[in-house]
């Protein structure tokens, strides 16, 4: 459960808040083009999860349903119980249909499930007259067998990897199977594709295929806007000093996300007596949750280290607004991190491991410092930093909004979308026996 208030998710909106909030959702202009009266469907990650390739397609979806009259299809796994429900954004419908599996039985049932996925999306297919498949989790099994339904019913099928290219480090045993695994089946569903996308430019080295186009992603500068949010609701709830800058770090707590290397540098900014507050914010899996605890207690660390568990995308422009630093210090493939561009528009520097498509996301030495992926020192160093002086942190705030707002606006996120699927629909897609 989450530790602040809700309002359907979240702290009440003020009047000019709910205002932009309407402007937004009824006055975009529905632009003439051919994929008017598209029909697309998509594979992805379950939406109950907020998570950064989630929102990726959550963000283009809406944009392009402003856009243009087009209907959507989400399919996605979930071990929920849910029914499928569909919203009308403009001219558009979004629908989600949910495959359910049981979490304790995912090796058991596999096949079940496998079925399940297949009669979902030939029954959407065949009911909806689809023009298109867009499989945007082709890197897990369930990914690569919608890549091969879509290329047996002769779909055009576009594949993309919301991931980014794989720290070289050594890891665990049973991380190196998953990642061997993301590698294999991620080049399988590319072979199949008739198109292949990514978030991020480092992707290109996991592709054995002749090319990929990056379509980057996108962030809502008018969403994320430091103007809009009052400041002090999350300093106030968790009773943070307003003198004492506080560090962010916005993502799932596990393992790969570097909560214990965060963790371990701010140990060492203890010992050099730098004073900061640390929040972690995401869903936890509850056997990391008690070892970063037990660190936290055997640093020392007591009273300086929060959690926020489960915030909304509306919470989350309140914990930014409260923020010093946004820092994402892990070793997971990313690939253009959208914790780092919400954080930016929201005018807060960022520190980051050169992990995947981190350094992508933002200017290092302009809008936020990267450091080498496990280096607890380095990272100390550059919290220590930025926390020793506010006016670099606002500087590279300012700069930060500036860069994200061009570089990955959403309007030209959904243009970059819009061209690939009309060079497909010209195409004659080919069939896979």
């Amino acid at each position: 459960m989450s530790l602040l208030p809700r309002r359907h998710g979240g702290p009440k909106l003020s009047a000019n808040e709910a205002r932009v909030c309407r402007a937004r959702e009824e006055t975009y202009e529905v632009i003439p083009s051919s994929i008017d009266g598209l029909n697309i469907v998509r594979f992805i990650l379950d939406v109950h999860e907020i998570g950064g390739a989630v929102l990726d397609v959550d963000v283009l979806d809406r944009t392009l349903a402003r856009r243009h009259p087009v209907t959507i299809h989400k399919l996605f796994m979930t071990p929920r119980e849910a029914c499928g429900w569909t919203e009308v954004v403009g001219s558009s419908t979004i629908s989600y249909h949910p495959i359910q599996y049981r979490l304790d039985r995912i090796q058991q049932d596999r096949e079940l499930l496998m079925a399940r996925i297949r009669n979902t999306l030939a029954s959407v297919v065949y009911a909806h007259d689809i023009d298109l498949v867009a499989n945007h989790v082709p890197e897990i099994a369930s990914g690569v067998l919608v890549s091969r339904i879509a290329k047996e019913m002769g779909l055009p099928l576009f594949v993309q990897f919301h991931g980014g290219e794989i720290p070289r480090m050594r890891f665990s045993a049973d991380h190196q199977l998953m990642v061997d695994t993301v590698v294999r089946n991620l080049n399988e569903s590319a072979r199949l594709a008739d198109a292949v996308g990514a978030v991020s430019d480092s992707a290109g080295k996991i592709f054995k295929v002749n090319s990929h186009i990056n379509l980057w992603t996108g962030a809502d500068a008018d969403f994320y806007d430091p103007s809009s949010v009052q400041a002090g609701f999350v300093r106030d709830r968790l009773d943070l000093a307003v003198d004492v800058p506080t560090v962010v770090l916005p993502a799932r707590i596990v393992i790969e996300k570097g909560h214990k290397i965060l963790l371990d540098a701010a140990r060492v900014l203890a010992e050099r007596n730098v004073p900061f507050n640390l929040v972690f914010v995401g869903s936890a899996r509850e056997d990391i949750k008690r070892q970063l605890d037990a660190c936290v207690m055997e640093y020392g660390l007591s009273g300086m280290v929060h959690t926020i568990l489960n915030a909304t995308q509306h919470e989350m422009r309140y914990i930014y607004r409260d923020s010093d630093i946004v820092v994402l210090p892990g070793y997971h493939f990313e690939g253009c991190p959208r914790c780092l561009l919400e954080a930016q528009l929201m005018e807060k520097p960022v520190v980051a491991s050169d992990s995947g498509g981190t350094r992508e996301s933002f200017r290092d030495g302009e809008t936020g410092l990267l450091f080498s992926v496990g280096d607890v020192g380095q990272l100390a160093t550059k919290l220590e930093k930025l926390l020793r002086d506010p006016l670099l942190r606002e500087r590279m705030g300012k700069a930060g909004r500036v860069f994200v707002k061009d570089r990955f606006n959403l309007e030209a996120l959904a243009a970059r979308h819009e061209r690939v699927y009309l060079d497909l629909l010209r195409r004659p897609a080919a069939v896979v026996a």
